[in-house]
């Protein structure tokens, strides 16, 4: 109906439908294999996710905004787990091996927040820069990405043009969005 998130892993396509408020599962032919909630706050329903994504163990995640929790469902559409975010707002979540990584809206403390299997939060980091620690909270959206190696992540700051780029917990380099500009090895109070 109205498809927005979407998602792929283990030969399955995950969508989020805006239009009936369910997430859905199709085959590598297109086939609809299942489709799983409905609007609401309470167990089994969603309210506005904000991002869905596919962990190694072929779990489905979804970063449940206007119910404020993150969701785990399995690749046959039973739900896991829903764990409330206790006051954070997850824009992207990076589902790693036994942990998954978010990365916080408006948050000048926090740049990711790393949670356990059962989306327990257990460490987080700090901003790496001083633009990020000063910027008004309306700025601070990013949109993150997972590397093929699956370690490796990068989140971006399209308000601030500012790029980090993350071996896990390890902030690698950083940079400008800016056409032409050179990346820098990780230095805590500068940008290139």
């Amino acid at each position: 109906l109205i498809p927005r998130l979407l998602t792929a892993g283990d030969g399955q396509i995950y969508v989020y439908d805006y239009g009936d408020s369910r997430l859905k599962a199709f085959g590598h032919s297109g086939e609809l294999l299942w489709m799983t909630g409905r609007s609401g706050g309470g167990p089994e329903e969603f309210g506005n996710p904000l991002d869905i994504e596919v962990g190694p163990d072929g779990l489905v995640w979804v970063v449940d905004g206007g119910n404020g929790r993150l969701v785990r469902v399995s690749p046959d559409g039973s739900f896991h787990i829903s764990v409330p975010l206790r006051g954070l707002l997850i824009r992207d979540i990076i589902p790693l091996r036994g942990q998954v990584l978010g990365t916080p809206i408006g948050s000048r403390e926090k740049v990711w927040v790393m949670f356990n299997d059962s989306a327990r939060e257990i460490r987080s980091g700090p901003p790496p820069l001083e633009p990020l620690r000063n910027a008004h909270p309306s700025t601070l959206q990013t949109i993150a990405a997972l590397g093929s190696d699956g370690s490796t992540w990068a989140a971006v700051y399209p308000f601030g043009n500012i790029l980090l780029v993350y071996r896990g917990e390890e902030l690698l380099c950083t940079g400008s969005l800016i056409e032409g500009a050179a990346m820098s090895p990780a230095a805590p109070e500068s940008l290139p």
